[in-house]
């Protein structure tokens, strides 16, 4: 799976993080940073849309129509990358005290999340992208994780 870099840009944030070295250490604001990037995540899967907000491809009617014996979904169209649920229970999340994260452990997670050929001819058999996690390919947060994200860090300045 890809590795991801985020960065916040924000002028407040060394002082902030000073004081919160001061008062014992940020990792319990990463760990509420990363349940809510695995929160965002969960809550794409639920909504079989990006976090970035657009609905996911739906399945191609080949692929629904195909017997369950033969990898298809035997006529089931929903729920889209849950056949089997292995996808979203690898959905992992974790911090430490200089970082939160959130991830996906199986194999083909990267190829759900940013489509391809998986090893298949380039053209119309390609899986389409289906984001779930709430991170672009250019390593931006979507904008309901980022101002999730400053909310928690403005809650914890304040406490």
């Amino acid at each position: 799976m890809a590795a991801f870099t985020v960065t916040v840009d924000d002028r407040d944030l060394p002082a902030y993080l000073d004081r919160l070295a001061r008062r014992g250490g940020a990792k319990p604001v990463m760990e509420d940073i990363a349940r809510a990037l695995a929160n965002r995540t969960e809550d794409a899967f639920q909504a079989e849309a990006s976090p970035f907000g657009p609905k996911w491809p739906a399945l191609t009617g080949r692929y629904v129509k195909r017997a369950r014996k033969h990898g298809g979904r035997g006529g089931d169209a929903h729920p889209i990358l849950q056949r089997h649920g292995g996808l979203t229970a690898s959905i992992t999340h974790g911090a430490s005290a200089t970082e939160a994260w959130v991830g996906a452990s199986k194999e083909y997670a990267a190829i759900h999340q940013f489509g391809g050929t998986a090893g298949m001819a380039p053209g119309p058999a390609a899986i389409p992208p289906r984001p779930y996690l709430p991170v672009s390919p250019d390593g931006e947060l979507s904008p309901t994780a980022e101002r999730e994200i400053l909310e928690i860090l403005r809650r914890h300045l304040e406490s």
